[in-house]
């Protein structure tokens, strides 16, 4: 077995895409680049064309065109999730997501719901309000020594955290991302795990602590949902008193309730 087959296990999960002589491996490297720079501004429809343009004549099917593969079928995920209401089965979904770079595109435009059952560390930030990131290259740990000099988080290595908190692993990736939109570019390094069968997932995201930014973390906003479900069932109760008491009718409460007041 090759360095590259035992670096990329996830490929072995990616099914293979369309007709034709393999695409050469020569011309991957700039395909995937140009694939996810347009999913870095959010431009989907623009990697389903470009695909769709060359699936007639070749195939992805090994090697790094199985990345190219799977950016494919992580697109396709995401377009048939657009009008899924489902938040659960939304961020169940989106964390299937067959390559790490799409894993964490899919990540970043998807809601704080979708959000929970895709990060493992609620202590990850959850930026919101943007449609364009910038994302680097990965640093790749086979092992938690090498990654002594890695950043630290509120006094964390984050990936001595993830060798520890998972067995059998074969690789940590670190993306760091500029999102320019917010805070005039605010900067997170999130970080995917790979296990030796090929899983991946995504445990977190951070911003350095030197760095001031109002975005909150995902628990933060999992307590605002708590509280505002604890709020409306409150209201709920408080109307309902009320109509007992003959003091308002149903219809005016489904009417408050209407209007959102």
């Amino acid at each position: 077995m090759t360095k590259e087959a035992i670096t990329y296990l996830y490929r072995e999960h990616i099914t293979p895409v369309g007709d034709g002589e393999e695409y050469p491996k020569e011309q991957s490297g700039p395909l995937k680049k140009e694939l996810l720079n347009m999913a870095q501004d959010s431009d989907y429809m623009g990697i389903l064309e470009k695909m769709n343009s060359l699936l007639d004549r070749y195939s992805f099917s090994e090697g790094p065109n199985l990345d190219i593969a799977g950016i494919y079928h992580d697109v396709i995920l995401m377009k048939d999730l657009k009008d899924e209401e489902d938040k659960i089965k939304f961020g169940n979904t989106v964390a299937t997501s067959k390559t790490p770079e799409m894993l964490v595109a899919n990540t970043l435009f998807s809601d704080n719901f979708a959000r929970r059952q895709i990060l493992e560390d609620w202590t990850s930030i959850a930026p919101i309000g943007y449609d364009h990131f910038v994302m680097s290259q990965p640093r790749m740990f086979r092992t938690p020594e090498e990654a002594a000099d890695e950043p630290l988080f509120k006094n964390r290595n984050v990936v001595e955290e993830i060798f520890v908190m998972h067995d059998q692993l074969n690789t940590v990736y670190a993306f760091d991302i500029t999102i320019p939109q917010l805070d005039n570019g605010l900067p997170i390094t999130a970080y995917v795990w790979e296990d030796l069968f090929g899983k991946i997932g995504f445990y977190g995201m951070y911003v350095p602590d030197d760095f001031k930014t109002y975005e909150q973390p995902l628990e933060w906003w999992a307590e605002q949902d708590y509280l505002y479900d604890i709020a409306e069932e409150e209201r709920e109760k408080y109307y309902k008193d009320l109509e007992e008491k003959g003091k308002i009718t149903e219809e005016q409460i489904e009417q408050w309730f209407d209007s959102g007041y």
